[in-house]
């Protein structure tokens, strides 16, 4: 999403990772935007009724600070959305927000199906559907948010100073509102539930 921002993706400078109660201190001091948390969050059906601090036990946040002065946040906030994943900025001074489907409460467990289509393209044509450059990207924010974690610390990223657009590229995404057809089905299928943790099966009959 927020590779889509005028001038491309610029790099990341700087990354911190947090967890537990530094989460809301962060927050509280408006670090983390608490508005656009609950924008994102508010856009995802599975979400949990009640107050997001007192449902969340074990919070966890990437602070990330992109070359070109924008400045994102990753939140997992499990026990409030669970598998849900939701989407909030500001855009010429509104809030927009949105939500990724991957819900659990409803069947809808064929995230890599698009994901083989793109990769079936990029072996008959020999052109990546999307900027490789994003897979490293996300990639090392993931590893250098766990990194200052546990050294107690946001950490520079020189390293990070990778920039692309996404201009031109046509990846092979779904084009109705909502999951339909064979993107719709049981998980776990029958006689395999013991792949999934208990807290997280939904089976449909």
């Amino acid at each position: 999403m927020v590779e889509r921002r005028a001038g491309g993706e610029t790099g990341v400078v700087r990354v911190e990772g947090l967890e537990g109660n530094d989460v809301w201190k962060v927050m509280d001091s408006g670090k983390i935007s608490e508005e656009l948390v609950e924008a994102a969050c508010n856009k995802i059906k599975s979400k949990a009724s009640g107050s997001m601090r007192e449902l969340v036990k074990k919070p966890a946040a990437v602070i990330i600070e992109y070359k070109d002065g924008t400045r994102g946040v990753c939140l997992m906030l499990n026990e409030y959305v669970n598998q849900g994943w939701g989407y909030a900025a500001k855009a010429d001074g509104k809030t927009v927000a949105t939500q990724f489907v991957y819900d659990e409460t409803t069947p809808v467990y064929a995230a890599f199906s698009y994901l083989d289509l793109n990769i079936q393209q990029l072996m008959t044509t020999g052109k990546p559907p999307v900027p490789i450059e994003r897979n490293l990207l996300t990639s090392c924010v993931i590893d250098m948010g766990i990194r200052s974690v546990a050294e107690g610390k946001a950490l520079n990223t020189p390293f990070l100073d990778i920039s692309y657009n996404v201009e031109g590229y046509k990846p092979i995404r779904p084009t109705l509102t909502w999951p339909q057809g064979q993107s719709l089905g049981p998980w776990p299928p029958q006689g395999y539930e013991f792949i999934i943790p208990e807290r997280f099966r939904r089976i449909n009959k």
